[in-house]
């Protein structure tokens, strides 16, 4: 594990642990979007914390670009998943306590203003609306429809994976087949008699 770590901090109020994903929102420069970590399943708690520990998590100064390019180990875009499974929650920036090691806390507002006066031309989450066609957090039809395709991915291997456990438990003979679907009748041609 590094000794210093991006992205991780605390909830001020609750002492709660968190990633920060967005440092700022677009448009709310005092707000920042966090996932408490302690509401997550072990599976999806263990994956964030590796990709947050991971060089390509501690590559960014905002975790978000990370997650847009990596998926979690059921194969839904991080991302993503996070924003539809409502796991990031909206906070002032001034009640995130950014803990980079045990010894060392600073907020999130200030750890904002010193990143944004020490480097003005980097880019932030706050650009992010600037680069892409549209709103960060926002899906549009293409990502929704990825998104189905690889809970597909996942619900399909899963299935197969307990169809096997059921076989060994109890081999039947019979096999399970789809029913067949009825063909639709094919239209007529319209045709007109020569004179």
């Amino acid at each position: 594990m590094p000794t210093f770590l991006k992205h991780v901090g605390q909830v001020a109020s609750t002492g709660k642990k968190c990633v920060v994903v967005f440092r700022t929102i677009p448009g709310e420069e005092t707000s920042c979007l966090v996932v408490e970590t302690e509401v997550l399943g072990t599976n999806y708690h263990d994956n964030l914390v590796e990709a947050i520990e991971s060089p390509g998590g501690q590559e960014d100064i905002d975790f978000y670009k990370f997650a847009q390019r990596n998926t979690f180990f059921d194969g839904r875009n991080m991302l993503e998943a996070m924003h539809v499974s409502g796991w990031l929650k909206k906070f002032s920036t001034s009640e995130i306590i950014m803990m980079p090691t045990p010894d060392i806390k600073i907020g999130l507002s200030e750890l904002n203003a010193q990143l944004n006066q020490n480097d003005a031309g980097r880019t932030t989450s706050g650009d992010i609306s600037q680069s892409e066609s549209k709103p960060a957090g926002v899906l549009d039809d293409k990502d929704i429809a990825n998104q189905m395709r690889s809970q597909a991915a996942f619900f399909r291997s899963e299935a197969e994976r307990l169809l096997k456990e059921a076989s060994a438990l109890d081999p039947v003979t019979a096999t399970v087949t789809a029913s067949p679907v009825a063909e639709a009748p094919k239209p007529k041609r319209a045709y007109t008699k020569k004179k």
